[in-house]
């Protein structure tokens, strides 16, 4: 039967086959079915099969954020900003800072500047202000940005409800100006990389015309997938917690605290949340 349907629909079998599993994904999702996550996965390794096979070209403009590619370079006919500037000789690697705003040199300072100014805007909930600073609009961007949008929001509601608790909440990821303040940048042509220990996918600026701007391009494409993976999941687990805030769910920041992490553990299993610091029972603010 399905080799019927495909076939009726004109659709290559591959292609079908992700828009079908990612559709029953979702459905599953809405009736809160076990088997939902692993559909959505076959579907993002049908999404990977098309990308490497010869109907790549048939894909859809526009896709979801979970199938969208993270997984290969962007074709040669498509350029971005940064790679249609006139070939220049690459300059010597600049040493790398030490991690402290203090020794930067004049460079790598316009490289943290705009890294903690892009911060800014994002953790204000202005995106188009974000979007001017980076290279390219594309869906690794749009990713991060909705997660840091979504967690701020959070950050917001809960330090409104538990004035003196909400300071030590699970995060998936670090917070980010504080490993902006911390990284590493290391600066080679017009490339700079922001490293901090332990982390696979360093965020990345390029010089576009003499300006310093945040590129999502991936760096290491399986860690970049890896990462927009898990930000499409928890992202929403944010914005859930901000509206049961605002709702008034919670009576204690324990309470906050421990729906918090179930809700992680669903989306991300094999997390393990810090150890509160807290006094427990707190109650909420008024």
């Amino acid at each position: 039967m399905e080799r019927g349907i495909w076939r009726s629909c004109g659709w290559p079998r591959p292609i079908w086959r992700m828009t079908n599993l990612y559709a029953w994904a979702k459905l599953g999702e809405l009736q809160v079915k076990p088997d939902a996550r692993g559909r959505l996965a076959n579907a993002v390794t049908e999404r990977k099969a098309v990308s490497d096979g010869p109907n790549k070209g048939l894909l859809p403009t526009m896709l979801p954020a979970e199938l969208a590619e993270v997984a290969t370079s962007q074709p040669a006919s498509q350029p971005s900003e940064a790679t249609t500037q006139a070939a220049a000789p690459e300059a010597a690697t600049t040493q790398a800072s030490p991690g402290a705003a203090s020794v930067d040199t004049p460079e790598q300072a316009a490289v943290r500047t705009l890294a903690l100014a892009f911060n800014d805007a994002l953790t204000a909930g202005d995106v188009d202000k974000a979007t001017t600073m980076v290279v390219e609009n594309r869906i690794e961007y749009r990713t991060f940005a909705n997660y840091y949008r979504s967690f701020a929001a959070f950050k917001a509601a809960a330090v409104q409800k538990f004035p003196d608790g909400a300071a030590d909440l699970p995060a998936v990821l670090p917070d980010l100006k504080e490993k902006i303040q911390k990284a590493t940048i290391t600066i080679n042509g017009t490339t700079a990389l922001m490293t901090t220990p332990g982390e696979a996918e360093p965020m990345k600026a390029t010089n576009v015309n003499g300006t310093w701007k945040m590129d999502f391009a991936p760096t290491n494409a399986n860690e970049a997938a890896k990462q927009l993976g898990m930000l499409n999941v928890v992202a929403p687990v944010y914005a859930r917690a901000t509206v049961a805030i605002q709702g008034g769910k919670f009576k204690t920041i324990d309470e906050l605290r421990q729906s918090l992490i179930a809700d992680i553990k669903t989306a991300v299993p094999g997390y393990t949340p810090p150890a509160a610091s807290q006094p427990a029972s707190q109650p909420a603010g008024q």
